[in-house]
């Protein structure tokens, strides 16, 4: 993934993106070519310093094969996103539109793990969106049933890639006036972290004020 300098992230950061975004899109790496699958990962605890997520593919999906052969993969999680108006920008006409977001791409590889821990994390998992249905709580015959119908997997992860696009390259002016906008058209979440980054003073290098955004 190409990641400008002043849009770059660091690890710990990238992980944050990629725990609250947890919907990712799977791509085989060394698999068939173009196979990819849309899934929820679950970022688990460190263990020993090694980056694991927890994910499952249905016992139907090709893409499942590759965990009894230790596939590789990229997994790709998209954080809010939205459109940039030129007309945001001290001096509209010396620029253009684009996008701001945040994107994280994981390389790991594949690894099959035991049905009494899929259950433990499919448990742990269900209990992050539930507050009354738990999964102890179907007969043991369903969660029977359910086992045999997916191919659960430990996510190990290579590389960490993160960026993070929220108009750094801009002066905080101009910034302000984005998250503004971008909160009138409706993307909230993308102008909170644009706010964030001003009032925290975490934004990157030296402003290109006035020249094209570097996308």
């Amino acid at each position: 993934m190409y990641v400008p300098k002043q849009f770059q992230i660091s690890e710990s950061r990238a992980l944050d993106i990629a725990s609250k975004n947890e919907f990712a899109t799977l791509v085989d790496i060394n698999g068939q070519p173009g196979q990819a699958s849309h899934l929820p990962l679950l970022l688990l605890p460190a263990d020993a310093g090694k980056i694991k997520f927890f994910g499952h593919f249905a016992k139907a999906n090709p893409q499942s094969a590759n965990v009894a052969k230790a596939g590789r993969v990229l997994a790709i999680f998209t954080g809010p996103h939205g459109y940039v108006s030129p007309l945001w920008y001290d001096k509209a006409q010396a620029n253009v539109g684009t996008w701001d977001y945040q994107a994280v791409h994981i390389l790991g590889k594949l690894q099959a793990i035991s049905n009494d821990e899929a259950l433990h994390l499919m448990r742990q998992f269900s209990e992050n969106y539930e507050d009354q249905w738990t999964l102890d709580a179907m007969p043991e015959k369903s969660r029977r049933q359910l086992l045999a119908a997916i191919v659960p997997f430990v996510l190990q992860v290579e590389t960490i890639t993160g960026v993070s696009k929220l108009s750094q390259n801009r002066t905080k002016t101009e910034q302000a006036h984005i998250a503004e906008k971008l909160s009138l058209n409706g993307h909230l979440e993308l102008a909170a972290l644009i706010s964030h980054n001003i009032s925290n003073s975490i934004n990157e290098p030296s402003y290109l004020t006035g020249e094209l955004p570097n996308d």
